[in-house]
């Protein structure tokens, strides 16, 4: 079993699409932190730009430590301020940018963000459950953008 845990209305193909918020018609409508499965019941998490909508993040992370199998594969994928920043002073993105990058876009309820990430503060966060390295791609990746920092973990 394969979840994509925070899917918005980009569902991945032979993932069971999880979302809070039933108007983007996800499989399972659920809160990130509350998941409705069993301990180590699930093979792969992919979490794409959703870990920052959480105040207690190692809450969440607890939660899908929870369920996924031991040597079970989890990607989390969030916007990263040092990275944002420094394309913002080379002028390769603009201030709207970095004020959604850096606070959430306002395109939907739920869209603020609670915690700024770096590569660093990902992996701290992380290590604390999974062996964690930071990788360059994902291919469940939706955005392919340079502001972002992509973490793949192993329980």
């Amino acid at each position: 079993m394969k979840l994509n845990i925070g899917c918005n209305d980009l569902p991945l193909h032979d993932f069971i699409n999880i979302d809070s918020d039933p108007r983007v018609k996800p499989d399972v409508v659920a809160d990130a932190s509350f998941l409705p499965y069993a301990n180590d019941s699930v093979d792969e998490i992919y979490a794409g730009h959703l870990l920052e909508h959480f105040a207690h993040n190692e809450r969440v992370l607890a939660e899908w430590h929870r369920v996924l199998r031991p040597g079970g594969k989890i990607t989390v994928t969030v916007p990263d301020t040092e990275k944002s920043l420094k394309l913002y002073a080379e002028g390769k993105m603009s201030l709207d940018l970095l004020n959604q990058v850096v606070f959430g876009a306002d395109d939907r309820d739920l869209q603020n963000h609670h915690q700024i990430f770096t590569s660093e503060i990902l992996l701290k966060q992380m290590r604390q459950f999974f062996q964690t390295e930071i990788v360059p791609d994902s291919p469940h990746a939706f955005f392919k953008v340079q502001w972002q920092t992509i973490a793949v973990g192993i329980k």
